[in-house]
């Protein structure tokens, strides 16, 4: 095979696999070893460690060191056919939630759980043996790692120090968006060792929460409150309101963040098309799986308010234009249908 067609063969196989691809990928395809050394000599490819490589010029993923390690466990088939496997190995423990972003855990190793028995030749891999249900394994970037609440659930049975489980558990709420109840159910077997009372798994992440720095006067606003309470409209779901907190949390610190959801929840409500909506819409994003909803906010255009005393100004725009659609009539390809008036485009959503 030449040489260009050989880099279109490496590069197409790396672009299912966050950049990086494996020898035995590439003997596979018609690229051989030989090959594979020369693209690494010349700068084409970046060795990462045996037998996995980096396509150059492929953006560099934050978790890079995990891919790797866990495309290594088994080189010889692609991304894609190994996270549909019953028996894949799942990214777990400290890895997990730095792969999720819960806490700051100092992870020394890189943990898998696996069904059956592993080993590897690289000293930082960490095997965990377990059967992992499929409700507690879900995929992030890509990769297959227990869900946040599983995270929890194993740094604690292996007995975390409380120091680190504490901003995690908070973490798991408040970002990722874990039920509370289902938590504390996961961590009551563990509630004597972190010093409780026997099964007092909630008095356990009442404490964390607020050793965490999230106090108890304070949980009343928290997710697990806002959950029963409400959904904004159109469709705005909890997983609108914990962007929001989370993005809040992380700009403007823990009071200011709850002061300024609560704000836009309620601004929100009263007025579906007003500023704080674009906030909303942003936030929902930016999450992964709720495209549908994100865009049935931007295709919302009916000005309608919700049980709220309308500003001045925005009332002025409002009948301004349900004036101007009634000097206009229908449109020609509208037959007797009248047209919803239209907001400026500095108070409505953003297009």
């Amino acid at each position: 095979m030449k040489p260009s067609e050989a880099l279109l063969v490496l590069s197409d196989l790396a672009s299912a696999q966050w950049g990086l691809v494996t020898t035995q990928q590439a003997r596979a395809s018609g690229v051989s070893a030989a090959q594979m050394a020369r693209f690494a000599e010349r700068g084409n490819l970046e060795r990462l460690q045996h037998g996995v490589y980096a396509v150059a010029g492929a953006p560099v993923d934050p978790h890079r060191e995990i891919q790797s390690a866990w495309l290594g466990l088994n080189p010889s088939i692609p991304a894609y056919e190994r996270i549909a496997e019953p028996e894949v190995e799942l990214i777990s423990h400290a890895s997990a939630a730095n792969l999720h972003g819960l806490g700051n855990v100092d992870a020394d190793d890189i943990e898998f759980t696996v069904a059956r028995r592993r080993q590897s030749r690289r000293t930082d891999i960490r095997f965990h043996r377990a059967d992992v249900p499929r409700n507690d394994r879900t995929l992030k970037n890509g990769m297959p790692v227990t869900t946040p609440a599983r995270t929890v659930q194993d740094l604690a049975a292996i007995g975390i120090d409380g120091g680190h489980l504490a901003p995690i558990t908070r973490d798991a709420i408040v970002k990722a968006g874990v039920d509370m109840d289902d938590l504390a159910a996961r961590l009551a077997p563990f509630a004597i060792r972190y010093g409780m009372k026997q099964e007092d798994g909630q008095g356990l992440v009442d404490r964390f929460l607020v050793e965490a720095g999230l106090p108890e006067s304070s949980r009343q606003l928290t997710l697990h409150q806002l959950r029963g309470s409400t959904t904004l409209a159109d469709g705005i779901t909890t997983s609108a309101i914990q962007m929001m907190l989370a993005q809040q949390l992380e700009a403007t610190g823990l009071l200011a963040a709850i002061k300024k959801t609560t704000e836009s929840i309620t601004a929100s409500l009263a007025f579906p098309l007003g500023g704080h909506i674009s906030e909303v819409r942003g936030a929902l994003e930016s999450i992964e799986g709720t495209p549908d909803v994100s865009q049935r906010l931007a295709s919302f255009r009916s000005p309608v308010q919700i049980g709220a005393v309308a500003d001045p100004a925005r009332t002025r725009s409002l009948k301004e234009a349900d004036a101007k659609v009634s000097e206009e009539g229908p449109g020609d390809d509208e037959g007797t249908t009248t047209k919803a008036p239209v907001l400026p485009a500095s108070e409505g959503l953003d297009q």
